[in-house]
């Protein structure tokens, strides 16, 4: 009711906001208000009527059985609306949207395999230009872009519909932005930004589209053009739910644009149309973030007591336990992080994120033999932070040859250097390249424009350069330098460790 008496609110000012109207039908369905939805959509534009009604086709068979299962759903009886479905897809197997309908609560209820086993059956051999649409959409709400592709590529384009056409031009534009993700996971920055600033100079209208690609952008180091992104599109009006924006939400928190987040998260639009788990996903995403930056300048006590507020009202949120154990590790708390990580890793990110922070724990502890386990359970993967964690489980195990090698891959990566060889190590002119013989011998100038009179830092100044890495005690960090970026930091603990290793083993690896 609040949710409705706001949007009325805002429409009695704005006639013509069409989001408004957009988000009060939602409002409207969701309360069961049937007719008063109805009515509300006859008055907006006939493309916003297909899309918010595309399975509706006048005429079909199944129709009825589809608004009586809607109507189920909308009051709360999930259950029944599967049953009503379930009953519709044997009578008219050949209603795509019917399944479709069947697919999309069987997700949410958490059946996943029968509800691709229901869409499968729609993008047959020989199926009809809108059951391969409407496979084509349970494809891309999934993140299944390259199938999505397919699909609507065996759609004839004198068949295609407006609708068709907007799904296939976003189904491409995803198919970049993996990409693009692709080159960032390899370390390759430099071909991950040339990527996004492409992509950046024709921006999709979709908050989520524009989310996903702004933190991309900020991932890749370019936070300018990626807050410049969201901002465009927050000006051009609202609309969507919570979780279309909270790619969005992300990239400003990271830009310090922590006002500008919340006037987004409490804009009426948005709280209209979006569920408290929503909203609090998003919170909560905020709170970690400002723990993480909390924690990297060493001012663990403040982000234990961000991170535990949250907790309390989400005590199963896996982000806040995971922000909780890189907190108890830069806090040099192993034993705590290691609970942590043992406990998050039956129920692991797809990057194995608890079975790495695991490793690290049991390095610091100086159990190799138990980094060296867990390390066999590593699913493969290239990218500069896991070749790096590798490197140091290989050195531990005193394989100081194959410590380097993972080193030279990383060190590559990083770089942005071509590999042609099964170790990932760089090569030149089809051969394997020569280490850097300057790594640890030279001095690199500061990258600013405060540099010492003196030619060198002396001891009663501060480096122009702050680590950021959570290693130093709480108020010894200076907040008010720049911040060192993770690659750059990557590459410096690289080098560091190729450096300690030649000195160990008293030859020239490099």
């Amino acid at each position: 009711p609040q949710a409705e008496q706001t949007l009325r609110a805002l429409l009695n000012e704005q006639p013509q906001n069409g989001p408004a109207r957009e988000n009060l039908y939602y409002v409207l369905r969701e309360q069961n208000k049937t007719a008063e939805a109805q009515s509300l959509l006859r008055t907006l534009p006939e493309s916003l009527q297909q899309k918010l009604q595309p399975r509706v086709v006048t005429g079909t068979p199944g129709d009825s059985l589809r608004r009586q299962a809607q109507e189920q759903a909308s009051g709360g009886n999930v259950s029944g609306a599967i049953a009503t479905l379930r009953q519709g897809v044997s009578r008219y197997p050949d209603d795509a949207w019917m399944r479709l309908d069947l697919a999309r609560l069987l997700q949410k209820s958490g059946n996943d395999g029968e509800a691709n086993a229901i869409m499968g059956a729609a993008y047959r051999p020989g199926a009809s230009s809108s059951s391969l649409y409407a496979a084509a959409l349970f494809a891309s709400e999934n993140g299944g872009w390259q199938q999505a592709q397919t699909l609507l590529a065996r759609i004839p384009p004198a068949s295609q519909t407006s609708q068709m056409r907007d799904l296939h031009q976003r189904v491409n534009y995803n198919l970049q932005l993996a990409t693009a993700e692709g080159y960032l996971a390899q370390g390759n920055s430099v071909a991950a930004s040339n990527t996004l600033r492409a992509m950046a100079a024709t921006p999709p209208k979709a908050p989520a589209d524009v989310g996903k690609l702004a933190r991309l952008l900020a991932q890749s180091g370019d936070v300018t053009t990626a807050v410049s992104l969201v901002r465009n599109n927050i000006n051009g009006g609202i609309s969507g739910n919570a979780g279309d924006y909270a790619d969005q939400v992300t990239v400003l928190n990271q830009a310090g644009l922590t006002n500008e987040a919340q006037r987004l998260l409490t804009n009426p639009q948005l709280q209209a149309s979006s569920t408290p788990t929503q909203l609090a996903s998003i919170r909560n995403g905020y709170v970690i973030n400002d723990a993480d930056r909390l924690r990297e300048q060493g001012n663990y006590a403040a982000a234990y007591d961000k991170l535990m507020g949250a907790m309390q009202s989400d005590p199963q949120n896996t982000d806040l336990m995971f922000a909780m154990a890189r907190l108890y590790q830069s806090g040099k708390m192993n034993k705590e992080a290691g609970v942590v990580y043992d406990y998050l890793m039956t129920r692991d990110t797809p990057t194995q994120d608890a079975r790495s922070g695991a490793i690290d724990v049991a390095l610091s502890a100086g159990d190799n033999d138990r980094a060296a386990q867990l390390a066999s359970g590593l699913r493969p993967d290239n990218s500069p932070d896991r070749l790096l964690l590798l490197a140091r489980v290989a050195e531990s195990q005193g394989h100081h040859q194959q410590a380097m090698t993972y080193l030279r891959s990383a060190r590559g990566r990083l770089l942005g250097l071509q590999s042609s060889n099964g170790t990932q190590t760089p090569t030149v002119g089809g051969v394997l390249a020569a280490d850097n013989p300057f790594v640890g011998v030279s001095r690199t100038p500061a990258a600013t424009r405060t540099a010492s009179s003196y030619g060198q830092y002396m001891p009663w100044q501060v480096s122009q350069v702050s680590t950021g890495d959570g290693s130093t005690l709480p108020g010894i960090q200076r907040t008010d330098l720049p911040v060192e970026t993770a690659q750059t930091r990557m590459l410096r603990q690289v080098d560091t460790m190729m450096e300690t290793l030649q000195e160990k083993t008293g030859t020239w690896l490099q």
